[in-house]
């Protein structure tokens, strides 16, 4: 497929500087040299060109829009009647957008995200990778939010280095500009799309946001918590720095902010973006990577649980999960579930958290050699993710507050070297970002890698 060979205007195709952001003619005759674009003779250049694909996505959302109007109407009827309190739209974060609606206006809530795409399939290689900036509707019923038929794309960065602070700051205005500066009649109704917040992995987002690295002190995006490569939990950052004093942050490069002033604190505050169940669970502390037809392998370095299916030849960071590991999988086999719960591969995501919710966690509860701390930590797991999955009402986020309170104990009990970002994410900070954006299943980026 060739994605680049099309008949796409000049308008549509953006060369920018990775280092000083500096937007040039042509990627293959211009360099940027000293923060001036030169002639492709010139002997050295700032940084690497990155080429962007500029697509806007406007008349994708239009479509889209048109599409599902009838039931996007009725999710609104559902949530100014309080019938269903269960949709993102209800929470403290998205429903400060449609609620200022008046007459027959409707705003669209968007959730945007990007990540990286190795095209080799070999990110250690010097070679092209793609960075879609893709949108979801948050407004559609939630059993049709994580559909990838449902994603709308604005462009795709083409590179061999990851995009910096930089080259999203030049990005970003482009996105809010294609986005949120028309209106359009879709029936008797007229329509706005406003992008509600951004999800990413860590890397990407830390380069949107301009924050330090995930090792970096304060580098917590919802809280002031120290350590480095493993964290301890602290002040809220919303309580202790909001609004203009995060602002100030970026601008200063203080308390968790890079070198480079991130344009994205304009619009989105880096503790007012979702904390994403894909890469914070099931690509962290829910891992367990499957070879084969009922052979389990770990990922020590990057899993947590999976220490209780470890190999003799695994080096555990303590003896919390120490188990037979013969045994475990018994109790894993012996979980009878509905036909279509059944995971008898993990090939995916998806698969990791199911087997997680359902097999992985009943055998903890049935499993007597496990210590009490270990079937804790991955008791309250399950518990979270069977919520998580399901359309039960919740007043508040104690349930959350209590069990990764629970988890959080078993582990840094343990060792503290278990809490690294992803970690400490997930079990320090889910109960804020549940109390802000409702239920954060149907807001992953699962559909973003599907698309």
């Amino acid at each position: 497929m060739k994605l680049w060979k099309n008949n796409l205007s000049e308008f549509s195709k953006h060369f920018i500087c990775n280092s000083c952001g500096i937007e040039v003619q042509d990627s293959k005759t211009w360099y940027c040299i000293q923060n001036r674009p030169r002639l492709h003779n010139a002997i050295f250049s700032c940084g690497a060109v990155i080429k962007y694909i500029r697509i806007g996505g406007m008349s994708q959302l239009v479509d889209l829009g048109a599409q599902y109007i009838e039931k996007i109407k009725e999710v609104r009827r559902n949530l100014k009647t309080r019938s269903d309190t269960t949709h993102n739209l209800n929470s403290s974060h998205f429903k400060k957008l449609w609620k200022n609606e008046k007459g027959n206006m409707m705003i669209m809530t968007l959730l945007a995200s990007i990540d990286g795409v190795s095209l080799s399939g070999n990110t250690n290689l010097n070679l092209n990778k793609l960075w879609p900036l893709t949108f979801s509707l948050v407004d559609l019923p939630t059993a049709e939010m994580q559909r990838a038929t449902n994603m709308v794309l604005h462009g795709i960065a083409k590179a061999t280095e990851n995009p910096s602070t930089t080259f999203w700051n030049k990005i970003v205005p482009m996105v809010y500009t294609d986005v949120e500066g028309s209106r359009h009649a879709i029936g008797n109704a007229t329509i706005q799309f406003m992008i509600g917040t951004w999800i990413a992995d860590q890397p990407a987002k830390r380069s949107l946001f301009g924050f330090k690295a995930c090792n970096g002190e304060s580098s917590c995006f919802y809280g002031l918590c120290s350590g480095t490569h493993h964290k301890k939990q602290g002040p809220n950052r919303e309580t202790e720095r909001p609004d203009e004093l995060t602002i100030l942050d970026a601008t200063n490069g203080t308390n968790g902010f890079g070198t480079i002033p991130p344009r994205i604190v304009d619009f989105v505050l880096p503790y007012d973006a979702v904390l994403d169940l894909l890469h914070n669970a099931a690509e962290g502390i829910f891992s367990i990577v499957i070879r084969g037809k009922l052979k389990y392998i770990t990922e020590i370095e990057r899993v947590i649980l999976s220490e209780s299916l470890a190999s003799e030849s695994s080096q555990p960071r303590s003896d919390l999960f120490q188990n037979d590991r013969s045994v475990y999988l018994k109790f894993c086999d012996e979980v009878i579930v509905p036909s279509q719960f059944e995971v008898k591969n993990i090939t995916n995501c998806s698969e990791k958290l199911l087997f997680f919710r359902f097999n992985f966690g009943l055998a903890a509860l049935s499993n007597d050699s496990l210590k009490p701390e270990a079937r804790i930590k991955i008791c309250s797991l399950m518990l979270i993710l069977n919520i998580l999955y399901t359309k039960a009402p919740s007043s508040s986020n104690r349930f959350f507050a209590h069990l990764t309170g629970a988890a959080r104990w078993a582990l840094e009990q343990a060792s503290p070297t278990y809490m690294g970002t992803k970690t400490h994410e997930f079990l320090c900070h889910l109960p804020y970002v549940i109390g802000k954006f409702g239920n954060i299943a149907p807001l992953s980026t699962f559909c973003f890698e599907h698309f």
